[in-house]
């Protein structure tokens, strides 16, 4: 297996689908996937690179992970680029493309939104062993969201994230939001 190479090209289209998967503190139920790739692979299994091109739909009809939890969601892309590698003790990843995130409840932090849907034309997320970088524009839309007493209906609003989750977990979030109503 030492002197064997897997170069070439990979192409992979995969539909899956799950009652229910957990592992740890998180949990997803009734999921579905299909995605396809198109791409090249160098290496073998104890040094390898896969990149190419990813587009695919994933769903759940409940998804949780500590106190954080959506129905009805939904992650799409199209247009994708993506990269795994292993090196010798190391595993990393990364995507980068455009990318939308609906659902029809989400809740985490404090915040509870309805028909939320985030979406971002050029998103970077990528990480090295248990380390996770993201960042990009987001465009986030909502029927409504609330945080203690502030209720807001017709949210629309745009940022720019930037999110380091390795020996602590660093969020900013630059931007604004506009609603056509609040209480």
């Amino acid at each position: 297996l030492k002197t064997r190479r897997g170069d070439g090209r990979a192409q992979l289209n995969a539909v899956l689908a799950a009652e229910q998967l957990q592992s740890g503190q998180s949990e997803g139920r009734d999921l579905t996937a299909r995605l396809d790739f198109n791409g090249q692979v160098t290496g073998w299994i104890e040094a390898f690179r896969i990149e190419g091109a990813l587009q695919g739909r994933t769903g759940a009809s409940r998804i949780a992970a500590g106190d954080a939890s959506a129905t009805a969601a939904q992650v799409t892309t199209s247009e994708g680029r993506v990269v795994l590698a292993r090196e010798v003790q190391d595993f990393s990843w990364r995507f980068d493309g455009p990318m939308a995130l609906t659902a029809a409840r989400a809740a985490g932090a404090g915040l509870d939104g309805r028909d939320v849907r985030v979406e971002s034309r050029a998103l970077t997320v990528g990480g090295r062993g248990s380390a996770v970088e993201a960042q990009g524009p987001l465009a986030l839309n909502a029927a409504a969201l609330a945080w203690d007493d502030l209720s807001l209906r017709g949210v629309s609003g745009a940022a720019n994230l930037d999110m380091i989750s390795d020996q602590g977990f660093r969020l900013l979030v630059n931007g604004g939001l506009r609603s056509s109503a609040a209480s």
